[in-house]
């Protein structure tokens, strides 16, 4: 069984930190059926600076030529899915972020238990999980399977990228919603996916490290509190792998209670 993990992950410079804790934790526990890439749009001037298009794996990275009019966390999804299911064997893919800590081993015992074909598993958001802010944009009946950590199927990644390329939906945004809408029909939820919030808590496959959030004002671009932010991802991450590494466990594990989207 092979797995393919992808970081949505970006070139904001805030972020360098944050990844390098990834990399250097979780993604550095070596396992010879796991594939881990992080996966970015690459702007225009950018590709222009270096006098070419590029649309494929550098090092860890998995860039995507970008184009600002569908500048999407779907189409990026789908775009770097595209790319995958051309380039490598794997049977699930796990689509997480940068805020995420995954235990590998875990995971893989976890999916040698699920089917590989029409597997579409994450945990389930409904409109009593979203802030308030969101609570005002959605409908009261809207229900999806939360992006942070979300595993499917090769069939099922199939089944998107082969809708997309028929219409690629540019004008979308939130790739968990519209991903979780496009497979409702194909294929039944694995509701039972659970992401941890708790970092004392070394018994489970994959930990939400962000407690805070970003404050955003419409003044500034660049949040206010980021550096604070992921200076508290990066420390919540560290304490979560060395916990790992040192083996000790506890057997709880609590749950979202409201998603900061």
């Amino acid at each position: 069984m092979k797995i393919l993990i992808l970081v949505q992950s970006t070139d904001n410079p805030f972020y360098a930190p944050l990844i390098e804790s990834q990399q250097k934790t979780w993604d550095a526990v070596e396992h010879p059926d796991i594939t881990v890439l992080y996966y970015r749009p690459e702007r225009p001037e950018v590709l222009w600076a270096i006098g070419q298009q590029f649309e494929g794996i550098k090092g860890r990275d998995l860039i995507i030529d970008h184009n600002k009019k569908s500048d999407n966390t779907f189409f990026v999804l789908m775009k770097a899915l595209r790319y995958m299911l051309k380039k490598e064997q794997w049977d699930f893919v796990v689509k997480t972020d940068n805020s995420v800590y995954v235990n590998k081993e875990l995971l893989y015992e976890l999916l040698l238990t699920k089917p590989k074909e029409k597997y579409f598993g994450g945990f389930p958001i409904t409109h009593e999980n979203l802030s308030v802010e969101s609570k005002k944009l959605y409908p009261t009946d809207i229900k999806f399977l939360w992006g942070e950590f979300m595993i499917m199927s090769r069939d099922c990644a199939v089944h998107l990228v082969t809708l997309f390329n028929k219409a690629p939906l540019k004008g979308v945004g939130a790739e968990d919603m519209i991903l979780s809408f496009l497979l409702e029909e194909y294929c039944p939820w694995d509701e039972s996916i659970r992401i941890a919030t708790d970092e004392s808590d070394s018994s489970n496959y994959a930990y939400r490290v962000r407690r805070m959030r970003l404050m955003f004002s419409p003044i500034f671009e660049i949040p206010a509190n980021m550096k604070e932010v992921i200076d508290s991802d990066i420390t919540i991450m560290n304490k979560i792998h060395n916990l790992i590494t040192n083996g000790q466990t506890d057997n709880h594990s609590i749950l979202p209670e409201q998603v900061q989207n």
